[in-house]
């Protein structure tokens, strides 16, 4: 288990000179017809934590109303995210190839503003941050250093107000993890009433359908207001099999209209880790059984079906053949296609709810609160495991075909090649290598995501400033498990002398060489090697603010002059425990 922990104290002092002006924030806003004086209240906007400034005026910050937000159609953080033009390339997600639990998997996405790298955009919610999501992984542009990143999943984006967007450094204000940007999330509040939605789609040509349900509930009080935000989405897998251009690793037919691209290999991406074995005695004279090689002077050997050519025949239309596995040509086809019954995207099933209220204690100040609760749980299935260390096989196991004449208790061996010459009667061992365990079934990886947020804090204005102060506690956890196989266990299986030794050699499927396995080992020896294997990380945040701030500390002529100050102290924490 590796634990890691932060400790940060920060104190702002800023002042600009703003054009201050009544009216909300706009981004790229039309026009609209003067209807006599309004009253509106000032807001925050992200760039600056002056009530009321035009940020939008002065730094390059995109707003997004709710009717905008609707408008994109999107139903998770990571498709409302997606739809900013300067967002970058994201690999911190479930569809990126996580085929190990090293990588973060499950429901999860982060952000990439201007493709400066994940973790270098900050997000917040309600003007502070949020914790971050406890999976680290490495990406592209970091190579094996994990990082950490949020959780853009975890948005609740049916609740949205708008959307702030700085789209420029803001390590001046909010931290180092804001170099490429900050992204500012602003949920509804003073709901008055109780509604209801729901919406029910899918992607046209497969089977992926996504359902979703909103619940708004409010109450203005004398002195205050109640809102509840509730959301629940459910989204089933889509499957490789759905779409023509990710039904095989194998996509040549996709290009057989087009002659330029007759005969290019790299449109066969199956893969050489089969459950077709790559096996070798070691270097020695080629090894016959009743005359016929079955090794080549390096010791190496395969199994193949007879159609791709045959040296001992072992029944079952399958054949053991000298010299390794030909997979760039005459055993293309033995090749593993890891689409098949795989998904592309997991199914998903999430659950957001968000609490607030507000209370005037007195005309001046106001207590406020915030209550969130995220939860969802994925289910992928990715090809079987795969082994890319080398592994010795005991001569004792039962199905060696370079096994004893007899074994320990004395039984003849049935497995055992007729006829060997270069074999002593105690038999030899077999290394495997690069070997896919086909018959111990799909990785099917569950993970489930949790996200909890408290927050309560005062504000309220004192001779002309606006003040702002409250405490913060945020954690999140992930459990990632998946199938893999126990090294030690499959050791001892493999020394086995019995039926329910673990069977490296019976190959996959005769009529479908791609993929399948159609001569299993024993349940009993599969059940003896596999384990669940989890990965449990959790992260916390702590933090305690205060902010003050006035929007007209006094005049020039270009406009009234704000100031800002403020102190913030927080402290994050991330565990990670893994299997080993």
């Amino acid at each position: 288990m590796t634990r890691h922990s932060k400790f940060a104290l920060l104190a702002t002092t800023a002042s600009a000179v703003t054009l201050m002006a009544a009216g909300g924030a706009w981004a790229q806003a039309e026009p609209i017809a003067a209807e006599g004086p309004a009253q509106v209240d000032d807001i925050v906007v992200v760039g600056t934590n002056i009530r009321g400034a035009r940020t939008t005026a002065a730094l390059p910050v995109v707003v997004a109303d709710r009717e905008q937000i609707e408008a994109t159609g999107a139903s998770t953080g990571d498709e409302l995210l997606r739809t900013i033009p300067q967002m970058g390339d994201v690999q911190f997600d479930s569809s990126s190839g996580a085929q190990t639990s090293n990588s973060a998997r499950g429901d999860v996405n982060s952000v990439n503003l201007r493709s400066l790298g994940v973790g270098n955009t900050l997000v917040l919610l309600n003007g502070r941050r949020v914790v971050q999501h406890p999976t680290s992984q490495g990406t592209s542009d970091t190579g094996t250093v994990p990082v950490l990143s949020y959780n853009s999943n975890a948005i609740p984006v049916a609740g949205l107000e708008r959307l702030e967007v700085l789209l420029d450094g803001a390590a001046a204000i909010y931290g180092a993890d804001a170099v490429a940007g900050v992204v500012n999330t602003v949920l509804r509040d003073n709901i008055d009433g109780l509604s209801i939605s729901a919406r029910y789609g899918g992607a046209e040509g497969t089977q992926m359908r996504d359902f979703e349900t909103n619940l708004f509930a409010g109450k203005n009080f004398d002195r205050g207001n109640l809102s509840i935000f509730a959301n629940y989405a459910s989204r089933s897998a889509l499957w490789a099999s759905d779409q023509d251009f990710t039904r095989s690793d194998d996509i040549r037919d996709l290009f057989a209209g087009y002659p330029d691209f007759a005969g290019v290999q790299t449109l066969d991406g199956r893969s050489s880790n089969t459950p077709w074995a790559r096996l070798s005695v070691g270097a020695r004279s080629a090894i016959r059984s009743n005359g016929a090689a079955v090794t080549n002077a390096q010791g190496a050997f395969r199994y193949q079906p007879t159609s791709f050519g045959c040296g001992v025949s072992v029944g079952n239309d399958i054949c053991i053949a000298s010299g390794n596995h030909a997979f760039n040509t005459t055993n293309r086809d033995m090749r593993y296609d890891t689409r098949v019954g795989t998904t592309v995207r997991p199914s998903v099933e999430r659950m957001n709810v968000f609490l607030t209220g507000r209370y005037d204690i007195t005309p001046d100040v106001e207590a406020f609160g915030e209550i969130g609760y995220y939860s969802a749980s994925s289910r992928a299935v990715q090809p079987p495991v795969v082994n890319l260390n080398q592994i010795w096989i005991p001569a004792s196991n039962y199905y060696n075909p370079f096994g004893p004449v007899r074994f320990a208790d004395g039984a003849l061996n049935p497995n055992r090649l007729p006829g060997l010459t270069g074999v002593p009667t105690g038999g030899l061992p077999v290394l495997l290598t690069n070997y896919r365990f086909v018959d111990t079934g799909f990785q099917i990886v569950k993970v489930d995501n949790y996200q909890a947020r408290l927050l309560g804090g005062l504000r309220g204005e004192w001779r002309g400033f606006d003040w702002e102060t409250a405490l913060l506690y945020s954690e999140a956890k992930a459990t990632d498990s998946s199938p893999n196989i126990n090294m030690t266990a499959l050791q001892k299986q493999l020394a086995l002398s019995t039926p329910d030794a673990y069977n490296p050699f019976g190959g996959g499927c005769v009529t479908t060489t791609s993929y399948g396995d159609c001569s299993p080992s024993s349940q009993a020896a599969i059940d003896a090697i596999v384990f669940d294997m989890r990965r449990v990380s959790k992260t916390t945040l702590s933090l305690a603010d205060f902010k003050l701030s006035r929007g007209d500390l006094f005049n020039l002529p270009a406009g009234p002059v704000g100031m800002a100050f403020g102190l913030e102290a927080r402290r994050e924490t991330q565990s990670d425990d893994r299997d080993a």
